[in-house]
């Protein structure tokens, strides 16, 4: 597979740089966006993490130099384009917490904590856009239920004396922001 992936792709780096791409060609969504474009964005930066990951699973490829690929400055350097502001922002604070070094990141447990940064952020974002989604489902629920019953209603009334030979018709609705409205018959 080793030798399939390098005649097809090139070297370790072209490969990670191919798998990169799925984020590339992404706008980086801002703190204004909805939570399900920031969540199908980090879904996807999340599958780069991830594809990154079973690489090193891959008997296939030299192990060594993979690790040597990802895990450095360069290679992170890279990936963290690609990654929100506010993310990077927690990444640091993580850095700083851990007394590690913030300029300079590199080696196999910044590239976890980044990969993990990333799957906090796409979690909570992405669970987010779900209740807003089931929210949203239930109030349209609620819309179309309350459309139901505003319908116009037609009730027929019998005539109260012989001498009118007209039916009246009474419409009104049930909008509980609507008070109903009745018709009566004049008495005289």
């Amino acid at each position: 597979m080793k030798s399939w992936l390098i005649r097809r792709f090139g070297d370790i780096k072209v490969i990670t740089d191919n798998i990169l791409k799925i984020v590339q060609k992404e706008n980086i969504p801002d703190e204004s966006s909805s939570h399900m474009i920031i969540s199908d964005y980090y879904r996807k930066l999340n599958s780069v993490v991830k594809k990154m990951q079973e690489l090193l699973k891959s008997e296939d490829i030299s192990r060594q130099e993979l690790e040597e690929q990802i895990y450095s400055a360069e290679f992170l350097s890279k990936l963290m384009r690609y990654v929100p502001r506010r993310t990077i922002l927690h990444f640091r604070e993580k850095l700083v917490y851990l007394d590690l070094d913030e300029d300079r990141v590199k080696g196999e447990y910044a590239f976890s904590l980044l990969a993990k940064t990333i799957y906090t952020h796409f979690s909570s974002h992405n669970a987010t856009a779900r209740n807003e989604e089931s929210f949203a489902t239930a109030k349209d629920k609620e819309k179309s239920f309350a459309k139901k019953k505003a319908v116009h209603k037609i009730a027929e009334i019998s005539p109260a004396s012989d001498s009118e030979d007209e039916c009246m018709q009474v419409h009104f609705q049930t909008s509980s922001s609507m008070v109903p409205k009745k018709t009566y018959k004049s008495l005289s």
